[in-house]
Formats: C-alpha cells, structure tokens, sequence
C-alpha cells in the first residue's frame, strides 16, 4: 500500500522538476493507490470479529468513493466540486483510520470493545457519522476562510496567465521573424498591442 502511494509522491516530484513524462500519470497512480489500498482493505478480513470486520468495510466504502472521485477528477479537471470531494473522503479516511486504532487497540487505561456487541456496533455506526459530518464541517470552514482570503487580497487579473506565448499571423502564416510575446492581461495593454498591429498582419 505504501509502495503505491510512493510512486504517486515521484511523480508529482517529477511533474515539479519539469521532467519530461507523459502527461496525466498523476491522476493515474493516485487511481493506483487507491485502487491496491481498497484491495488490500477488502481482503484481510478473514477471521476477525464482526465489529473488527465492520470498521474495515466502512473504510472500505471511503477508499473506493477515493478512487471515484479521483476518476471524476482526471476527466472533470475544472469542476472545483470533484476536487473537494476527493478532499473530504481523503480526509475522512484519515480521521477514520486514527479512530480504528482506538476501538481495536485501545490504549492503557480505556475500556476495551466487546467486538461481538451489536449495541456497541450500532455505537461504532454513529461513531463514523460524526466523522462524516465533523470533516464536512472542518471543510466547509476552510472553504469559506479560504474564499474571504482570495476575495479581500486578490483581483480578477491575479489568476490570468502570462506564462503563455503567442506569435503574430500575417497573411503568409507566422512571421519566422517575429518574436513571441506573452498574453496580454489587462485592457490597457490589448488596446495598445491592437493599436500597433495593422489590419494585414490581423
């Protein structure tokens, strides 16, 4: 499980490097990764107690909505909803591991499970709802702290590229002689560029 989400790790490091890689094998390994960890998950529950068995599958369950939403998200690129969404289930897993650890291997100190107890496996049912429900809170906070952030500090031309070039395209195709200049960002600068360029280079 740890060797997948490893290589998810490299290649993000070689997407940051500009190495020169296909494109997309990010979106593909963390489909990977989670793929192997919801696999491992639903297949080592042989022989374990019913309680032991029921927290597995509920994080089972979170796992493969993980590898949904990063599905969704290699094809819905611009959809900041199935980005969030992979968010909280990658975040719910994560709570939901650390409560695992608690009702499975109790620290000293804290009364043990009866692990056979259908009344105290309904209370693990209401247990990981008040996950769901504490993550969803958690993120709805950042997502409006966050959006306060952008509104008072940025404007619109803050997120324009200016990173990508262009060339001019006269009547005979691009001018080899031409050099690229960037995009223009803002309205004074189009005017301008407009006002130099004449009606047959357009």
């Amino acid at each position: 499980m740890f060797l997948f989400f490893g290589f998810t790790g490299v290649i993000d490091v070689l997407y940051f490097y500009k190495v020169d890689i296909p494109p997309n094998l990010d979106y593909a390994s963390a489909f990977l990764a989670f793929g192997i960890e919801g696999f491992l998950f639903g297949n080592h529950l042989h022989g374990r107690s019913h309680m032991d068995v029921m927290v597995h599958m509920y994080l089972f369950y979170v796992i493969i909505a993980c590898v949904i939403c990063v599905a969704l998200e290699a094809r819905y690129r611009e959809n900041v909803t199935v980005a969030l969404a992979r968010t909280y289930f990658t975040f719910l897993q994560g709570t939901w591991f650390y409560q695992i650890g608690f009702i499975l291997y109790p620290p000293g100190g804290m009364a043990h499970w009866d692990q056979e107890n259908h009344d105290q496996m309904m209370i693990i049912t209401m247990i990981f709802s008040w996950h769901c429900a504490v993550v969803a809170v958690i993120m709805f906070f950042f997502v409006l702290i966050v959006g306060k952030m952008v509104k008072r500090g940025s404007t619109g031309n803050d997120f324009v590229r200016n990173d990508i070039q262009y060339q001019k395209v006269g009547a005979n195709g691009l001018n080899s002689g031409e050099s690229s200049r960037p995009i223009i960002s803002n309205s004074s600068t189009m005017r301008q560029t407009f006002d130099e360029t004449s009606e047959d280079e357009v």
